[in-house]
């Protein structure tokens, strides 16, 4: 059985604790102590050069660094002080920059191909799989291209990392607002209202989801909902459209250097998918999967419009008139919905059914410092063996500065210690924005924030659970088009009855959802799917055509990309790309999601066929596919899992159910 090292909590999480001045000295100590430990594997003799101090070695020289790049994502992101943000911000770039330089040490390249070319005959999966991948890595970079080329694509890897970052940074520093008086707030929750703020006799609804989501499904005030949603489509503002610009002509020239036909072409090769042709085939048949369910909800809910308005339906009217239906067709309120998620009662339940079928449990983490007295700390335990198996933060509330989705971060990776031969527990951020409790009421959680909890909540447990010998193979370095099937498959949980008798919780009564709810709860499940899916892929087409073909305006092009599939003619004035964070972090992949539920949907096939908290499927489940992290392909974890190779019946049969 694997053993875990055991960690000084205090120590191992000081970093919480770091001050601008820490953060600036960062990068070139941690440089200066990785190029050390890159000098010794240049000074190896070619006769002498093994796995083990050339491969394995340059593995290791980069744990320092990816430790410290996961440790200033999570600052950057979470950090109240902007100063500390700000130099997260700079010691990012600054790393970047040197580590590149670095990468491109021709006497490194040299070394890994003197080991290469001895064909020395590895036995462990993990140390082929590492040989591979660092070969394909000195490919896409550039080596092997005259030292002229080779020289542009190092500069323009460092642009793009900068342009990239003040892209990201746009966005999360962007804010946007609007007054309402107490009578435009009329449908809205109770709870809600008191949770905003008051200026001038006014209230203060932003665009941060906590606050304009509830808005924008309850208010009866049109014109405030418009109001809103019209800024809420200035996010990043017309700046981010010439930094988004930037980073595509980047992306263009790195891959047309490194004899790409696109950024689309270069990034995909390395995903399951291998190609754009691929994946705009899969968002094609999405598209036509959902056609008849988007038409057909566009219809209802332009004939409950119709009651209301000679107004033709607006994409501010679709979150208030889907509740209106689904208080009709299903009887299910979200504002009822809303009382019965109580955050108190939502996070023990989650933890105990997934601990339950998992074979872990979560406890308080003693002593575990953090960077806000708001974040919540746990450690996760193995049951049977009581071994600590990582660590998990879970940051619930907005706040300024702080990033405004829902997001699971790296904070400390899996991998085998080399001192000790143990395994290093690893830890994981939940960053999510549900609406903070007040001093007369809890947090009260939405269907949607149950949903995003669940999926972040997936990814922590396939980034905790993962065996990963190396931090390259971790759980979070699975193909990017596979790595959301863990989290999208926890959201399976929160549409079964069982389930949903336990996680729901009247927040004064502590009565559950009554049965026949929740009946109609998940009957409604599927309403507006149809319009959610094309949506979507609607933003995985404009994500995968901007990255390949050659589309100057990326704002007209979304604008034409909604007429065509939604029928929604969006104002001149919306800024949408600007604000898609996504094409930051995901660049031509948006499509991952859609692609990742293929396996998603057909492990929950099969759970719904033996039991959604069946412990045998459970233990293997964590087996054969949170452990492996990136260990092997991931064809082959779903093949051990599932018996067979993997479906796409089981998610055609959901995106047409309705």
């Amino acid at each position: 059985m694997q053993q875990f090292l055991k960690l000084n909590l205090k120590k191992e999480f000081s970093w919480v604790n770091w001050k601008p001045e820490d953060i600036k000295k960062l990068p070139h100590n941690l440089v200066a102590k990785k190029r050390v430990l890159l000098e010794a594997v240049k000074k190896i003799p070619k006769e002498k050069r093994t796995f083990e101090n050339t491969i394995g070695a340059l593995e290791r020289a980069d744990e320092p660094i990816s430790d410290a790049f996961c440790r200033l994502e999570v600052l950057l992101n979470a950090h109240t002080d902007k100063d500390v943000r700000d130099a997260c911000g700079a010691a990012i770039t600054q790393l970047s920059d040197l580590t590149t330089d670095m990468v491109y040490d021709e006497a490194l390249y040299k070394a890994v191909i003197e080991y290469a070319g001895k064909k020395e005959k590895l036995t462990k999966e993990s140390d082929k799989k590492l040989l591979k991948e660092t070969l394909d890595a000195y490919r896409r970079l550039g080596f092997g291209l005259p030292t002229k080329k080779r020289s542009l694509v190092q500069k323009l890897f460092k642009d793009l990392q900068k342009t990239t970052q003040e892209f990201d940074r746009n966005i999360n520093e962007w804010r946007g607002s609007i007054l309402v008086s107490k009578e435009e707030l009329s449908g809205t929750p109770l709870s809600y209202q008191e949770s905003l703020e008051v200026r001038d006799g006014k209230y203060i609804v932003t665009t941060d989801y906590p606050s304009m989501n509830p808005f924008l499904t309850f208010s009866k005030s049109e014109e405030k909902r418009k109001e809103l949603w019209t800024i809420a489509q200035q996010k990043g503002g017309k700046e981010n459209l010439v930094v988004l610009k930037k980073v595509l002509a980047i992306r263009k020239q790195i891959a047309s250097l490194l004899g790409y036909p696109s950024w689309a072409h270069y990034q995909l090769e390395q995903y399951l998918a291998k190609n754009p042709k691929k994946a705009r085939e899969t968002i094609l048949q999405v598209l036509r999967g959902t056609k008849k369910s988007k038409e057909q909800e566009l219809r209802e809910l332009k004939m409950y419009k119709k009651k209301d308005s000679k107004d033709s339906l607006q994409p501010w009217d679709i979150a208030y008139y889907d509740n209106r239906i689904r208080q009709n067709k299903y009887n299910v309120d979200e504002n009822e919905l809303r009382e019965h998620f109580p955050l108190t009662h939502v996070i023990p339940t989650m933890f105990s059914i997934f601990e339950n079928l998992l074979g872990v449990s979560f406890e308080k983490a003693k002593g575990m410092p953090s960077w806000h007295e708001d974040v919540f700390r746990y450690e996760m335990k193995d049951v049977k063996s009581k071994e600590v198996l990582g660590y998990l933060f879970l940051d619930l509330y907005p706040r300024a500065g702080k990033y405004g989705h829902g997001a699971a971060f790296q904070t400390s990776e899996p991998r085998k210690d080399v001192a000790t031969g143990l395994q290093k527990p690893p830890a994981v951020t939940l960053m999510c924005n549900f609406a903070k409790p007040s001093k007369s009421t809890l947090s009260l959680l939405s269907r949607y924030d149950v949903e995003t909890l669940f999926h972040e909540f997936g990814h922590a447990l396939h980034f905790l659970l993962s065996k990963a010998e190396y931090i390259s193979q971790g759980a979070f370095k699975t193909k990017m088009d596979f790595v959301e099937a863990p989290s999208q498959l926890l959201e399976h949980w929160c549409w079964d009855e069982k389930i949903l008798q336990k996680l729901t919780r009247h927040y004064e009564t502590g009565k559950p959802l009554p049965k026949n709810k929740i009946k109609a709860l998940v009957a409604s499940q599927y309403h507006l799917e149809g319009y959610s899916y094309t949506r979507q892929m609607v933003q995985a087409l404009l994500s995968l055509d901007i990255h390949e073909k050659s589309i100057t305006d990326t704002r007209k092009h979304f604008q034409t990309l909604t007429k065509k599939y939604l029928s929604f003619t969006f104002p001149a004035s919306s800024l949408f790309p600007a604000g898609f964070g996504h094409l930051g972090s995901y660049a031509a992949g948006y499509y991952v999601y859609i692609y990742s539920k293929i396996y998603c949907d057909d492990f929950a096939s099969l759970f719904k066929a033996k039991g959604m908290e069946n412990k045998s499927l459970g233990a293997r489940y964590r087996k054969e596919i949170l452990e492996q992290g990136s260990l092997r392909d991931e064809d082959v974890s779903a093949k051990a899992f599932l018996g067979r190779k993997v479906s796409t019946k089981a998610l055609i049969r959901e995106i047409s159910k309705n």
